[in-house]
């Protein structure tokens, strides 16, 4: 039976501060291994290029692959063997990792997609399509290569990390276990401070790995003036998604509004729980709203990247 209901998801109910912090660390963790598929996918471009024009809009589905993993991982493990959790992190990792690869490649490759669509009754069709659907298979063999074997080695060595870090299972398993209260979704501070420290993490990884070319790329010429242009800009990103792009360059809003109206209805989705939803849920329901709400945020800031990717040319 539901005793009451806690206000604040994040310190009032003991279950649900546990399982949202459990998913909040799984995606964060598979996040930052996903980011050695920029190394593997390094061709001509740099990894300034590679980590914010292909794994930063591959994020919205990296984060949630790891939230649902960090939810589940810790209770499917507890009790095992050393064996069978190899095992097991090795079968999700390479299904996840398969999953993976097959999403970026659609993310990268979406605009030779719709080309192949919109293009198919113009002239030259037939030497245009050969083309790209030769570069088409030549993405998609890096991306097999590159992004599923290492997501599937990458979570294999965390399912054993979890498995030596009993203390955070038992804590887990606790949190998880005890506490029937619901809990109250409504946006108010906590939303803004999601926003905000999103803007901030952005804002700090784009000037860090921008320090990183100046410093180890040769002949990476990048000037001071840029380092508060990229800081600002990753803000700009979480806040106005694709509409950053040309209002940056002085561009056309043709394309911001064809990505917006792919991204809009994503991030409404994201916060629609919380402006539908006026009783309390179960503490479960709470922990997959916040994480719609991040994904919703990161597909927004997906949007931004393309656009303003395509402004920049």
């Amino acid at each position: 039976m539901i005793r009451g209901h806690a206000t604040n998801p994040f310190l009032a109910n003991a279950s649900c501060e546990g399982q949202l912090i459990a998913a909040l660390r799984g995606g964060l963790i598979l996040m930052a291994g996903s980011t050695l598929w920029a190394l593997a996918m390094r061709k001509n471009n740099g990894p300034f290029f590679e980590l914010g024009f292909f794994w930063l809009p591959c994020a919205w589905m990296i984060f949630p692959a790891g939230a649902l993993i960090g939810s589940f991982m810790p209770r499917w493990i507890a009790g095992r063997s050393w064996g069978f959790v190899l095992m097991l992190g090795t079968l999700i990792g390479s299904i996840v990792g398969l999953v993976l690869a097959f999403g970026c490649w659609l993310v990268r490759t979406h605009p030779d997609l719709i080309g192949l669509i919109v293009n198919r009754h113009s002239g030259g069709y037939t030497s245009y399509s050969l083309s790209v659907r030769m570069q088409l298979q030549d993405q998609a063999w890096r991306m097999l290569f590159g992004v599923a074997p290492l997501t599937a080695i990458w979570i294999a060595l965390w399912t054993l990390w979890l498995k030596r870090d009993r203390g955070f299972l038992e804590d887990q398993s606790a949190r998880s276990g005890g506490g029937t209260e619901s809990v109250l979704l409504r946006l108010d501070r906590r939303f803004v401070l999601l926003v905000a420290w999103m803007a901030a993490g952005l804002a700090i990884f784009a000037t860090v790995l921008l320090l990183a070319v100046a410093l180890f790329e040769r002949a990476a010429h990048v000037p001071v003036t840029r380092f508060p242009v990229v800081a600002l800009g990753s803000v700009g990103l979480v806040v106005l998604g694709p509409f950053l792009g040309p209002i940056a360059t002085g561009w056309s809003f043709e394309w911001a509004f064809k990505y917006a109206v792919v991204g809009l209805p994503i991030l409404v989705a994201g916060i629609s729980p919380f402006l539908v939803c006026r009783d309390p849920v179960s503490p479960r329901a709470a922990v997959l709203a916040w994480c719609g709400l991040i994904t919703g945020l990161l597909f927004w800031l997906a949007t931004g990247v393309f656009s303003l990717g395509h402004c920049l040319g």
